[in-house]
């Protein structure tokens, strides 16, 4: 356990997702005067948190290893099929989870007692959501970098 919680480019994947993710509740509390921690585990918002901590990984790495090793290439590709996921697949994914929600509202589509709930409407990211998040996470791993932890 002691080498996991020492693994400060793990620690700084983790740091730029938990800063995105509070981000998203403080942005989304001024924006819409609407407090909610439950931001702090949800999917989809500005900025994105999976490519914030992709990003970070692959940055660390780099700062670490160097950016001529295999194992920043390795994070690289890494970060930008993520970021490429949450911009392509789970967006469309979001697209047409609130086309069937809207079918599904319709009189008389399900019955009344159906157990059938909403699909989650705001699962992926807009292109500028994921580049700021892909900019959270270099600017967690220079901050790491300068506080000399990684």
């Amino acid at each position: 356990m002691e080498q996991l919680f020492s693994n400060y480019i793990l620690i700084c994947a983790v740091c730029a997702w938990m800063v995105c993710q509070v981000f998203k509740i403080l942005l989304y509390g001024f924006r819409l005067h609407q407090w909610n921690i439950r931001y702090l585990w949800a999917a989809g918002g500005m900025p994105s948190s999976h490519s914030a901590s992709a990003v970070a990984l692959a940055t660390a790495v780099g700062l670490h290893e160097g950016f001529s090793s295999g194992l920043f290439a390795a994070c690289a590709v890494f970060a930008f099929v993520v970021m490429y996921d949450a911009a392509g697949v789970r967006r469309e994914t979001g697209k047409q989870g609130q086309i069937i929600n809207e079918i599904m509202r319709q009189p008389g589509t399900l019955p009344e007692d159906s157990i059938f709930g909403d699909l989650k409407e705001k699962v992926g990211h807009s292109p500028m959501e994921v580049l700021a998040g892909a900019a959270a996470g270099v600017l967690c791993a220079v901050v790491f970098r300068l506080l000399s932890i990684i």
